[in-house]
């Protein structure tokens, strides 16, 4: 038998956004920001919700399993962006891409599975969420194209879990009303330290 149709390959290659290598740095700190952010604003709902006990509903125990599923998603996926910006072979083992797939498909479905539960409480919000993901798979056949496919994967995984604290719980009464509470007893609180 021919050995040499018998090679077996052991990565991917990655097909990344062309970067002029000036902005490099740049696309570098934006992707390391929006990740953090999405961290930040993720576990400062679940903080919320957890401490304070209006908030010990339904809805808000949805909302921070939402929220935690969002730091996982974000957590599987994104660091390897800013990173892969550097790396001079663009490259991901299969090992690596499986566990990326495996984690983003079942993360995926038990989001859809909550926002589903969910619905009676959000209908406008939780219609984001499948919309962005069924733009991502409803086109028209002449716009199959690479960039566009980067795009909206780029929005689905960096851009729609970033705005979900937002969306779903910074612009409820009840959150805000908590955070400013909050706000209002660390602000006293520090001026009594400073005193």
């Amino acid at each position: 038998m021919d050995l040499l149709n018998q090679i077996v390959g052991t990565e991917f290659i990655l097909l990344a956004f062309p970067v002029i290598p000036q902005l490099r740095i740049f696309l570098f700190v934006v992707l390391l920001l929006i990740y953090l952010l999405t961290l930040m604003g993720n576990v400062l709902i679940i903080s919320i919700i957890r401490l304070h006990h209006h908030l010990h509903t339904a809805m808000y125990f949805f909302l921070s399993n939402l929220s935690f599923l969002d730091i996982l998603f974000t957590s599987v996926i994104s660091p390897t962006m800013p990173i892969s910006l550097f790396a001079e072979r663009k490259t991901i083992s299969i090992t690596a891409c499986l566990g990326q797939t495996f984690f983003s498909i079942f993360l995926g479905t038990v989001q859809f599975i909550l926002l589903a539960v969910m619905q009676g409480w959000l209908q406008g919000f939780v219609t984001i969420t499948y919309g962005s993901s069924i733009f991502v798979y409803v086109r028209p056949q002449h716009s199959q194209s690479m960039a566009y496919e980067k795009a909206a994967s780029l929005l689905t995984v960096v851009v729609i879990p970033l705005f979900n604290p937002f969306i779903y719980s910074l612009g409820n009464d009840r959150v805000k009303d908590v955070l400013r509470d909050a706000v209002v007893r660390l602000m006293g609180y520090s001026k009594k330290v400073s005193s």
